[in-house]
């Protein structure tokens, strides 16, 4: 479900996609809580002096109340669909609240609001080390989200490229065109018409075996150029009997690409459109020839060249 807020569209995330992105934010927070324990017990260690003695109703309190506003702020960022210079202001502010809040919550589960005070510039500066420390937070939450958002977004991009290109072979597949059908069946009865009932017969089993092979093919799944080429052969033997005096053509592949493979139906816009605008209006012979080659790249070059 997208949506767009502040010039930026999201997307929203799948259950497994937030279920993993909790999963790494719980790492995160981990990672964040020990790394300021260790930094804080560094401090206390060589600088004995600078910091008051460590007590376990104290860390426990100031651990705590971190804990819980980084769980806070990580599920008010998971809900956050804004541009990235409102996201950083909020990230800043939020930051800020953060380290007042965290302070002035510690303060008064020791019992220190008379010693130290709640004033607003107090708190402020001496919430400062906690404020680079939840800002440090927010930014790394912010790219985890953005980032699992724009691998999702990419996902499901692919999903519906994929999804468009199946459709559209399938609709290859299944296509065919109205004018061969009727040119078809209009064969059939003129080859009846003229009593040539052997003909007819053999014209209708090549049609059904054409429609058959077509169908039977995968559009998503490479065909051996052998197998393309049969397909382009039967259905110009179908078209042969329409122009017996008019088309002509020639079939040419090295027996080292027959087993290369290739998109199927890769070459029927090509020989459709050469029997629609070549063979069908001109008065005279046409010559179709079809081959293949391999460059000196050693690339695989199908060509179809058309002789009146």
């Amino acid at each position: 479900r997208p949506s767009r807020r502040g010039g930026t569209a999201m997307t929203d995330l799948s259950d497994s996609e937030r279920a993993a992105m909790r999963r790494v934010a719980a790492a995160l927070l981990v990672l964040f809580v020990a790394t300021e324990f260790a930094i804080g017990m560094a401090v206390r260690i060589f600088f004995p002096g600078s910091s008051d003695p460590f007590t376990l109703s104290g860390a426990g309190s100031w651990y705590l109340i971190m804990t819980t506003i980084l769980v806070l702020l990580f599920a008010l960022y998971e809900r956050l669909r804004s541009s990235f210079v409102v996201l950083t202001i909020v990230a800043t502010l939020l930051s800020i609240a953060a380290g007042i809040a965290h302070l002035s919550a510690n303060r008064i589960a020791q019992g220190e609001v008379k010693e130290y005070g709640l004033g607003l510039d107090g708190l402020f500066i001496n919430a400062g080390q906690l404020i680079h420390f939840y800002f440090a937070w927010s930014a790394t939450i912010l790219a985890l989200v953005y980032s699992r958002r724009r691998r999702a977004e990419q996902h499901r991009r692919s999903a519906a490229e994929r999804a468009a290109h199946g459709a559209q072979m399938r609709a290859v597949r299944y296509q065919l065109n109205p004018h061969f059908l009727f040119n078809t069946l209009n064969s059939v009865g003129a080859l009846i018409g003229e009593q040539r009932d052997r003909d007819a017969e053999g014209l209708i089993r090549g049609f059904s075996d054409y429609l058959r092979t077509g169908l039977k093919i995968d559009p998503m799944s490479d065909q051996t150029l052998a197998e393309e080429f049969a397909q382009q052969e039967a259905y110009l033997a179908i078209e042969r009997v329409r122009f017996p005096d008019r088309l002509e053509t020639d079939f040419s592949m090295p027996d080292g690409l027959a087993d290369a493979l290739v998109p199927p139906f890769v070459l029927n816009p090509l020989v459709e459109d050469a029997v629609r605008h070549g063979v069908a209006p001109s008065r005279g012979r046409t010559r179709l020839a079809l081959s293949a080659r391999r460059s000196d790249e050693g690339q695989l070059v199908l060509e179809l060249e058309e002789t009146h």
